[in-house]
């Protein structure tokens, strides 16, 4: 959503639908301090921006463009940050993905700063294996901070060995990202990049209910590598 008034009527829409929904996480874009404090007055659900985009004190002098934050980084940008949201009064989560090692760090950081009241996301459970010999149990949404020295874990190295790699490989596969609107166009992206450039420019209104998303791989067709070469030049928009 790349407006106040376009997300206004969305939201609202979210928060009938989905009453389970509590934050919503930059919603608009982030520099738009004037938007997101208006949008802010708009809904009941609280606003969650990432730290630093809108200058805490423009946001004080602007009434407030969120109800909380989300802190990333290192030890020291994140202590320093979570003490202005406690001068500030202003709740936060802490945004540090990672394994074992990255999830104990975010549990010390989280048990002494006072306003990491949101959720810690981490998303340790998602890998294959945690890197430690005993992995942190999560229950009811808490799990301990660890009290032995340092970080408090043991580093399973054997693990470590096993998934140590030279240079990571993140190449993607070649495929297209097709969105399927309602309405009964089709947009066809080369990445997900020129997806976010696409709408975040307002070329084309909030996807309606009904619209999906699909990713198309490669099928070593002529008609595929011709669409995919289009898109790679600018979205291609049928009506098929």
């Amino acid at each position: 959503m790349n407006n106040a008034s376009n997300a206004i009527p969305l939201l609202r829409e979210l928060e009938q639908t989905f009453p389970k929904i509590k934050i919503f996480e930059d919603p608009i874009p982030r520099h738009d301090a004037s938007g997101n404090r208006f949008l802010r007055t708009q809904i009941s659900t609280a606003i969650a921006h990432h730290y630093g985009v809108i200058h805490p004190r423009e946001a004080m002098e602007l009434g407030g463009v969120c109800d909380g934050w989300i802190l990333g980084g290192g030890v020291n940008g994140i202590t320093s940050q979570g003490r202005t949201c406690e001068a500030l009064r202003m709740p936060f989560f802490l945004q540090m993905v990672g394994a074992g090692p990255t999830t104990a760090l975010s549990l010390h950081l989280s048990a002494v700063l006072v306003q990491a009241q949101w959720p810690t996301i981490t998303c340790h459970e998602l890998y294959e294996h945690s890197l430690l010999k005993q992995r942190i149990e999560v229950i009811g949404g808490h799990a301990r901070v660890p009290e032995a020295p340092g970080l408090g874990i043991e580093i399973d190295e054997e693990a470590l060995a096993k998934y140590r790699v030279d240079r990571a490989d993140h190449s993607l596969p070649k495929r297209l990202v097709k969105v399927a609107r309602a309405g009964g166009i089709n947009i066809y992206f080369a990445n997900s990049g020129q997806k976010w450039t696409f709408f975040q420019g307002g070329n084309h209104p909030v996807d309606e209910w009904g619209s999906s998303t699909e990713l198309l791989d490669d099928d070593g067709s002529a008609e595929f590598a011709d669409l995919h070469a289009r898109a790679a030049e600018s979205p291609v928009l049928t009506a098929e």
